[in-house]
């Protein structure tokens, strides 16, 4: 169920924004005023506040250890970095030899709640198939318990920069916006939302 933009807005101040001893009843007060959201205000304010605690854990906990190997697959670099975690360029060796992307869970945010999600994400990943969309090869779990998922790696620049460098006039970056609303479509047809 997907929330009115007001109510999200308001809802993302008082969890991210606001007092941590006011989120409670200023919660309360946005379901008492929109009782017919209630469930989806309260699961949305459970996710803030876990994202927020997770925040603030990630700002002060580096990973630990630099990766050398994820799951059998030897890392090259890493390639971006997220709130949530990393994505590492590595080298398959077997079965066949290719690059592959490897999402990593950042370390210290293995609990259960984190998990599930992340779980979730990579099987509704794992079932997508589109051309726009990288496709999903394997999945697993390191020694200290974080999940990871490796993908197809497509080696290119951000849409903007490939745009800029061709000198796209703007009928064509247009037709590329459609293709990449198409993978999106897909995703969110599947139950995946993009934020």
């Amino acid at each position: 169920m997907f929330l009115p933009p007001e109510i999200e807005e308001a809802l993302a101040a008082v969890c991210l924004e606001g007092v941590p001893a006011d989120r409670q009843s200023a919660v309360e007060d946005l379901v008492g005023c929109h009782p017919q959201w209630a469930a989806a205000i309260l699961a949305l304010a459970a996710d803030l506040v876990a994202v927020t605690a997770l925040l603030e854990t990630a700002s002060v906990a580096p990973e630990p250890v630099e990766l050398r190997e994820i799951g059998g697959h030897r890392v090259v670099r890493m390639l971006g970095e997220g709130a949530f975690g990393a994505v590492y360029l590595c080298r398959q060796q077997s079965p066949v030899v290719r690059d592959v992307a490897v999402k990593v869970l950042r370390a210290g945010w293995v609990d259960r709640r984190v998990l599930a999600r992340f779980e979730a994400e990579r099987q509704l990943l794992a079932e997508l198939s589109h051309p726009t969309i990288t496709q999903v090869y394997d999945a697993g779990v390191l020694a200290d318990g974080r999940p990871f998922l490796v993908m197809e790696y497509i080696d290119g620049l951000p849409i903007t920069a490939f745009c800029a460098a061709r000198q796209l006039p703007l009928r064509q970056r247009l037709e590329l916006f459609v293709r990449v609303c198409r993978g999106v479509a897909h995703a969110n047809a599947r139950g995946i939302v993009h934020r």
